[in-house]
């Protein structure tokens, strides 16, 4: 069985990305409430300084009325004017809030969907590359499939071609050798089964191929979306700072009232010396009070100015880390994609011998033992031809292993190209082969090989191979089988 660790590391590796992916949401998700929460302090500093507006206001209400004690028309007037010019202030005040209110529940609307358009930028973007993967598989198994149909049509024709052969050259009544024919005409079935096959990994591929095209039309159209709500929110943000010029505006308005009320105090305290009032005294006392209240006021909202800055510097660390986060999820993902790519190189690995092109000995005995179940369900005729390359330690050891390798693709080719393409081929290891043919009896067999043995000393003179055949028993097992073989191999090579 092919290797699991790289499959483990794959699974770790995404679990990996997933945990951190959730504490970047969940950071993401905090600097969302604290930004909510900078929000409502936002509210209550607002609420606070229109106190203290108020407190200033009824301070200088008090000193008007101080005023009116020794001027009450002019003082009316006046205080009717502060009234209309306090009243003015307040709906602007509050026309400001509602304006500040509104944009903040935009803003955080709006990231909250380009957060969410990203997401399913990314997710659509990580399909596409699923799909892509699942193209380039099917399209692999494609390429393999139809070198094995045209393999398989080239064996159908040339065992076609020895049955007109063995027909026409029976001139003593001898039957033709059994299995040719019907070989050709599954050799055929099995090159139609094939393209089907090939038929449907297509429809696969392109189906896939479309599924990752509209992904990516998708996540494009989301990043697009994303970007323009990024430039609303910089039109919000520079809108939310002409406002905070003006609130900046209006406090020192404020304080300019408070150094009114100062000089009316002091000039209040003079008249006072002049000739006293206790009710001028008391306004005077009420206005101390709301100017200190009103520092206090200033003081708190200066806290918790300072605290938001904190909590937007942490809000924008976070956004760092989770950013980092993601970058480090994405070289996770590309690592298990390498991964993956490799335990299936292993895999082919496995199967099959790069060397000879034969099958390996693991994929190839599960083959073998599935040839001799089809066989017991069919007529039950299998013969196993154990074969052995003659000399191959000699020509490594006098010609190198260049050599030795040469002659080992020799052989294996020659017995593709006489045996059928479903006939399986097992390199057992070094010099060792085994084949398997259905439908066949031990005769046929070995014309099938004196064919091979004669390609093999066409292509080179000097080499050769034994074989060891035996014929497959209603109780036998593979491996009952196979010692059958190697031991008729033996006695093949004894009596050369």
């Amino acid at each position: 069985m092919p290797d699991r660790s790289a499959e483990r590391r794959t699974s770790e590796r995404d679990a990996a990305a997933a945990v951190r992916d959730l504490a970047a949401a969940d950071r993401e998700a905090a600097a969302a409430c604290r930004d909510q929460s900078q929000a409502e302090a936002d509210e209550r500093t607002a609420d606070r300084e229109s106190a203290a507006a108020d407190r200033e206001r009824a301070a200088a209400g008090s000193d008007h009325r101080a005023s009116d004690r020794d001027a009450s028309h002019a003082a009316a007037r006046a205080r009717s004017s502060v009234r209309s010019h306090a009243a003015a202030d307040r709906q602007h005040a509050v026309a400001d809030r509602l304006d500040n209110l509104s944009d903040r529940d935009e803003s955080q609307a709006e990231a909250a969907q380009r957060t969410s358009d990203r997401d399913w930028a990314r997710e659509d973007r990580e399909r596409a590359d699923a799909d892509r993967d699942h193209a380039a598989v099917d399209r692999a198994a494609s390429r393999v499939a139809a070198d094995e149909r045209t393999t398989a049509r080239e064996h159908a024709a040339a065992d076609r071609a020895r049955s007109a052969a063995d027909r026409t050259h029976d001139d003593g009544g001898r039957a033709a050798p059994n299995g040719r024919v019907e070989g050709a005409a599954a050799r055929d079935e099995a090159a139609v089964d094939r393209d089907r096959s090939e038929a449907l990994a297509d429809d696969r591929i392109s189906t896939r191929e479309a599924a990752a095209a509209d992904r990516e039309r998708a996540a494009s159209h989301r990043d697009l979306a994303a970007a323009a709500r990024d430039l609303s929110q910089a039109a919000s943000d520079r809108r939310s700072s002409t406002r905070d010029d003006l609130a900046d505006g209006r406090e020192r308005a404020a304080a300019g009232r408070d150094d009114s009320a100062s000089g009316r105090d002091r000039t209040q305290t003079a008249t006072d010396r002049r000739g006293g009032g206790e009710g001028a005294a008391a306004d005077r006392q009420r206005a101390a009070a709301y100017s200190y209240l009103t520092v206090t006021d200033r003081e708190q909202a200066q806290a918790q100015a300072d605290q938001r800055i904190a909590d937007r510097d942490q809000a924008s660390d976070d956004r760092e880390q989770a950013a980092a986060d993601r970058a480090q999820a994405a070289a996770d993902r590309e690592a298990a994609a390498r991964d993956r790519e490799q335990a299936r190189a292993e895999l082919r690995h496995a199967q099959f011998d790069e060397l000879t092109g034969a099958l390996g000995r693991e994929l190839g005995l599960l083959l073998l033992e599935r040839e001799i179940n089809r066989a017991r369900h069919a007529n039950g005729r299998l013969v196993l031809a154990y074969v052995d390359v003659d000399r191959l330690k000699r020509v490594n050891d006098n010609a190198g292993h260049a050599a030795g390798d040469a002659l080992l693709r020799v052989v294996v080719a020659a017995i593709q190209r006489h045996l059928r393409s479903y006939d399986p081929i097992v390199r057992m290891g070094g010099d060792e082969f085994v084949c398997a043919l259905a439908n066949t009896t031990a005769e046929d067999a070995r014309s099938r090989f004196q064919e091979v043995a004669a390609t093999i000393t066409q292509s080179l003179p000097d080499a050769s191979i034994s074989v060891g055949f035996a014929e497959l028993r209603p109780d036998d097992t593979l491996d009952a089988l196979t010692r059958r073989g190697d031991a008729a191999l033996y006695e093949a090579k004894r009596a050369c």
